[in-house]
């Protein structure tokens, strides 16, 4: 029998060669998927060293390759970063042939790292208090210029690695705009099944999210009908409702629904932080919209017309959706 891996897992991103740690449990059963974040989230250094932390459901899988489990993050995190600085570096034969290994040429040429600590012998004596004083200042400038230079390069690995992985974000997956564009809107029950099937992918459902978050309102509820409107076309949305009450198709725990909330909320993401804002973007309040949407459905196109010209106010849907059903937060399996 096996025995159960350690703590921390270092892993490899075969997307774009980036490497970094991983808590074990954050890892799928075969150890070749792990979640983890695009654009690390603030305090993400802390949830990642804790070994009994859980991935936020929101972040990207990906394909991943152990390259070593440890029961120690210091450890962990040494060895990720020396196989990441091993995956910059290129060196030629002929530089192999001149003795030059990898990382002192990286040293010289790349992170222009020179070090000054033998410059000054710290036992040499001097016997003029002034030249010692100024000795003394120039040791703590030696010291503290070599720390200063450390975190540069901790900072500039960091920065690699975030690019990386933001350009495979953003050009994972063979479907281009045209092919994106293409799965919009859903005609009918069939189109929406079809898309609940390629939506099932983590790869699809992240370039949806990135391709639907592009544009938007200055007002939430705006741009979340903008999509609906994008997504659904009025005959499928005349045939759904949020939850099955009404004995029409149920949109709640559907992947289409939470790609709408979801695509919202990252368009806001970058927008300054209000209260107000918080609980619009709140998936519950975002469920509520849709299910509100789906019920004013009767009002728009030609049977919104037709009703408008008969009795001159739109038609109340006679089939409310529970409240407690709209306001259930919902993700699908």
């Amino acid at each position: 029998m096996s025995q159960p891996p350690k703590q921390f897992a270092v892993v490899e991103f075969p997307s774009d060669h980036t490497v970094d740690v991983a808590p074990s449990k954050w890892l799928s059963e075969d150890h070749l998927t792990c979640p983890f974040p695009v654009n690390p989230p603030s305090g993400f250094k802390k949830i990642q060293k804790d070994p009994t932390s859980t991935p936020d459901p929101k972040w990207p899988v990906w394909s991943v390759e152990v390259k070593k489990f440890y029961d120690d993050f210091t450890k962990a995190n040494d060895k990720a970063k020396k196989l990441l600085k091993a995956s910059y570096v290129d060196s030629s034969p002929n530089e192999e042939e001149r003795g030059i290994s990898p990382t002192s040429l990286e040293e010289e040429q790349g992170n222009h790292v020179v070090d000054i600590s033998n410059l000054i012998s710290p036992t040499m004596a001097f016997e003029d208090q002034r030249i010692s004083t100024l000795i003394n200042e120039f040791r703590a400038f030696q010291a503290a210029s070599l720390h200063g230079q450390h975190i540069l390069q901790e900072e500039i690995r960091e920065l690699k690695s975030l690019v990386l992985r933001n350009i495979n974000s953003t050009a994972t997956g063979s479907n281009n705009d045209a092919e994106i564009w293409a799965l919009w809107p859903l005609l009918n029950p069939e189109a929406l099944k079809q898309a609940e099937e390629q939506l099932r992918n983590p790869d699809i459902f992240r370039q949806q999210i990135r391709f639907l978050s592009r544009s938007g309102d200055d007002d939430v509820i705006k741009t979340l009908n903008s999509k609906l409107s994008f997504m659904v076309h009025h005959e499928l949305a005349l045939q759904v409702r949020f939850t099955a009450d009404s004995g029409k198709i149920p949109f709640k725990e559907t992947f289409c629904c939470r790609l709408v909330r979801e695509s919202v909320q990252k368009y806001f993401e970058d927008a300054p932080p209000t209260s107000n804002l918080k609980s619009q973007l709140a998936d519950k309040k975002l469920n509520s919209q849709i299910a509100k949407w789906l019920r004013d459905s009767i009002n728009r196109g030609e049977e919104g017309k037709v009703n408008r010209a008969k009795h001159g106010n739109p038609k109340i849907n006679e089939v409310a959706t529970s409240e407690e059903e709209i306001n259930r937060s919902v993700s699908p399996n």
